[in-house]
C-alpha cells in the first residue's frame, strides 16, 4: 500500500472542470447515452413514486447499500440497456420506450459483480472487485479474468469525505492489477461510489485524473450516462492496446520506422518475457520474437526530449552493447488527455501535508497540475539473451561482467554516451560462435557525456538503488539532490554487481546471507549508503564469510577491484579525472582471473 502511495504521490490530479466533456461528450455514442438518460428520467418522474415494496428500491438514490445498488444496476440493464439489443425485455407500461439513435447503439461490454477474491483469476494477488466491466463476448461465468477487465468501480456507504482516500487506494490497487495483466494497456476508466457522491477516474502511466466529487442527486444524469458510456465505448476509447495482431492463433507486430523509412513484420510470443509491476512508471514490457533472435521492447518514455531509441541509434555498431533494429511510436498520453483543462485542476496530496514534501534540506511543493506527456515507444533489439543471474559457471559470470565493462567503455569513448543505470538486470548473456558473451542493455537512463545536466535531473535520482554509487547516494542523503553522473559511478556499479553475484547468485542450504546487502535496495538513501560503505570497508571479512562456496575463490579479485576503484587506504569515492586507468585495470583484473580459470580447466 505504501509503495503504491509513493508512486502516486504528486501524480493525482482532480477537479477538472471539463472532465465530463472530454471523456463522455461528442462521441459516437453520446447522443445514445442522452436518450438512455431521458428514458430513465421519464421512468423515475412518472412512475417510481407510485411503486410500492420492492419496486421502490429500483430508483437510483443516495445512501444506497451495495446490494441495493446492484438491484438497481440489474434493473437498469434489463429494462433500459437491453432495449439496445436484439433481445429486449418484454414491453412494460412502466418502462418508457428507448429511442435508438442511428449510431453508437452497439453494447460492446457488460458489467459484473464479484463477492469474493477467488472470483478474480489471472493474478497471484487476491483482490475482490465490487464492479467490473468486461467484453460482452466473454462467456458468462462465476469467475472473471483480470486480462478481460475493461472498467472498474468501488462502492461504499461511507461519505466522500471519510472514505475518499481509502476507496481511491483500493481502486488504484485494482487498476494496478489491470496494468499487470494487460501491460500494454494505455489507460483505465474507473469510478468510486460513496454515500451521496461519486467520482470518475482515468488512470494511465503518468498518474490518476479525476472529475472531482459529483452528487448522486444533482448529477444523477452523469452517473447514468457514465455507466452507459462504459458499455458503449470502443476498445480505443477504453485504452485497450491493439498493436499486437492475432491471426490463426499467432501473434504479429508490424513496426514502421519513420526515420529509417522501413517497415517490418515480426511474429512474437504473446507472453511477455519481462514486465514492470508498477503503476506510475515507464511500464517496460518485452516480448521475444518467435525465432528468439530479437526482443520487442515497449516503454512509456517522457516527451519531448531524447529517449532510449535515440541513444540506441547512436550506439549502433558498438560491440558489447545491444543493437537497434528499428522502432516506432504507438501513442501518447496526450492523445487522450490533451483536451483537459489543467489550469483549474488541483493536485491531491493524500498525505495531508499542506501540499509540501520535505526532501533533505529542501522543502518542495506538490507539483502544479500540468500534462506530463509520455509516448509509448516500441523498439526492436537484438540479440535476445538470458539474464546474468542465469549464469551456469563462474566463468560465465566473470565474462558477462567483463564484456559489459568493455561495451560500456566503447559506448563512453566512441559514442560519447554514459549508460547511467548499470545493474545486473541490464547485463545479458548471449552465445556467439560457441562462446558466451556479456552484452549491456537498457539505455533508458543514458546521457550524452558532453551535455550539461538539466535542472530537472538534478532533483531526480535515476538508476537502480541496489547498485548505485556511494557518491550519488551520499549527495541524495545529505542534500536531497543528486549530482552529475560520471563514468566512475557506472564502474562502481559493476563492482556491486560482482559482489551481489558472489553473495546471492548461488543457493546454498544453510548458508548465511549478508543481511546488510538487503538494505542496498531500501528507499532510505542514508541506510543504503551506510551499509554499502561499511560492507566495502570490511571486504576481507565480507568475502570470507559472505561469499557462497563456488565464489570464495574470487576473494582476491574482490579486493583487487576495491583497490582499483577506491585506493589503497580508506575509501575515496570521488570521480578521478582520468578514466583510462580505472577502465584498464578493472578489465585487466577480470582477464587475469578468467585466464586463471581457463588454464585450470585445461
Amino acid at each position: 500500500m505504501l509503495a503504491l502511495e509513493d508512486e502516486l504521490y504528486g501524480n493525482i490530479m482532480t477537479g477538472f472542470e471539463n472532465f465530463w466533456e472530454v471523456f463522455f461528450i461528442d462521441k459516437a455514442w453520446s447522443d445514445q447515452t442522452l436518450r438512455i438518460w431521458e428514458c430513465y428520467e421519464m421512468y423515475e418522474i412518472e412512475g417510481v413514486n407510485n411503486l410500492a415494496g420492492a419496486q421502490a428500491s429500483k430508483s437510483l438514490k443516495k445512501d444506497i447499500t451495495e446490494d441495493e445498488m446492484w438491484d438497481w444496476l440489474y434493473f437498469f440493464r434489463d429494462n433500459f440497456l437491453n432495449q439496445l439489443t436484439d433481445q429486449p425485455s418484454e414491453p412494460s407500461d412502466r418502462i418508457p420506450t428507448l429511442i435508438k439513435e442511428t449510431k453508437g447503439t452497439q453494447l460492446r461490454s457488460k458489467y459484473c459483480r464479484t463477492k469474493f477474491p477467488r472470483e478474480m483469476q489471472g493474478s497471484t494477488n487476491q483482490r475482490q472487485v465490487d464492479f467490473l466491466i468486461e467484453s460482452i463476448e466473454v462467456p458468462s461465468a462465476e469467475e472473471h479474468q483480470w486480462k478481460d477487465v475493461r472498467v472498474l468501480g468501488e462502492f461504499t456507504k461511507l461519505s466522500y469525505s471519510s472514505a475518499r482516500k481509502e476507496k481511491f487506494l483500493q481502486l488504484s490497487r485494482l487498476v494496478l492489477e489491470v496494468f499487470s495483466t494487460q501491460p500494454l494497456r494505455h489507460f483505465v476508466h474507473g469510478f468510486c461510489l460513496f454515500k451521496e457522491d461519486f467520482q470518475l477516474w482515468v488512470f494511465n502511466r503518468s498518474g490518476a485524473y479525476s472529475s472531482g466529487p459529483l452528487s448522486l442527486t444533482a448529477d444523477k444524469e452523469n452517473f447514468v450516462r457514465a455507466i452507459s458510456s462504459y458499455l458503449l465505448m470502443s476498445d480505443q476509447e477504453l485504452g485497450i492496446d491493439s498493436s499486437i495482431q492475432q491471426a490463426n492463433g499467432r501473434s504479429f507486430i508490424t513496426v514502421s520506422d519513420k526515420d529509417l523509412k522501413e517497415s517490418r513484420e515480426f511474429e512474437v510470443n504473446p507472453a511477455p518475457i519481462f514486465k514492470l509491476g508498477t503503476l506510475v512508471t515507464c511500464g517496460t514490457t518485452c516480448y521475444e520474437t518467435l525465432n528468439k533472435s530479437a526482443v520487442v521492447k515497449y516503454s512509456w518514455v517522457r516527451t519531448p526530449g531524447e529517449s532510449e531509441k535515440d541513444f540506441l541509434r547512436e550506439a549502433r555498431g558498438t560491440e558489447g552493447v545491444v543493437q537497434y533494429i528499428l522502432s516506432d511510436v504507438i501513442c501518447k498520453i496526450s492523445d487522450h488527455l490533451r483536451d483537459l483543462n489543467f489550469s483549474k485542476a488541483k493536485s491531491w496530496n493524500m498525505r495531508g501535508l499542506d501540499h509540501f514534501i520535505s526532501r533533505g534540506k529542501d522543502v518542495m511543493t506538490i507539483p502544479t497540475p500540468i500534462l506530463r506527456d509520455r509516448e509509448l515507444t516500441r523498439i526492436v533489439l537484438t540479440p535476445r539473451g538470458r539474464s546474468l543471474r542465469s549464469c551456469k559457471t563462474i566463468f560465465e559470470f566473470l565474462v558477462g561482467i567483463r564484456d559489459a565493462i568493455l561495451g560500456h567503455r566503447r559506448l563512453y569513448l566512441e559514442k560519447k554516451l554514459l549508460h547511467g543505470d548499470v545493474s545486473d538486470g541490464n547485463i545479458i548473456l548471449v552465445s556467439t560462435g560457441g562462446r558466451t558473451q556479456g552484452v549491456l542493455i537498457d539505455l533508458d537512463h543514458a546521457v550524452k557525456t558532453e551535455k550539461a545536466q538539466g535542472k530537472d535531473e538534478n532533483l531526480t535520482l535515476t538508476g537502480t538503488l541496489k547498485f548505485m554509487a556511494l557518491e550519488r547516494l551520499l549527495s541524495a542523503a545529505t542534500s536531497g539532490r543528486t549530482i552529475k553522473r560520471t563514468y566512475f559511478h557506472d564502474l562502481e556499479s559493476f563492482f556491486y554487481i560482482f559482489l551481489v553475484g558472489c553473495v546471492e547468485y548461488e543457493y546454498c542450504d544453510g548458508s548465511k546471507r549478508l543481511d546488510s546487502m538487503r538494505y542496498w535496495a531500501t528507499k532510505s538513501k542514508t541506510i543504503n549508503f551506510s551499509t554499502k560503505y561499511t560492507l566495502v570497508s570490511i571486504l576481507d571479512d565480507t568475502s570470507s564469510h559472505g561469499f557462497t562456496p563456488s565464489f570464495l575463490d574470487l576473494k582476491d579479485l574482490a579486493i583487487n577491484l576495491r583497490t582499483i576503484l577506491f585506493g589503497e587506504e580508506g575509501i575515496n569515492f570521488q570521480t578521478p579525472d582520468d578514466h583510462e586507468p580505472i577502465y584498464r585495470n578493472m578489465i585487466m583484473a577480470f582477464n587475469q582471473t578468467i585466464e586463471q580459470i581457463t588454464s585450470e580447466l585445461h
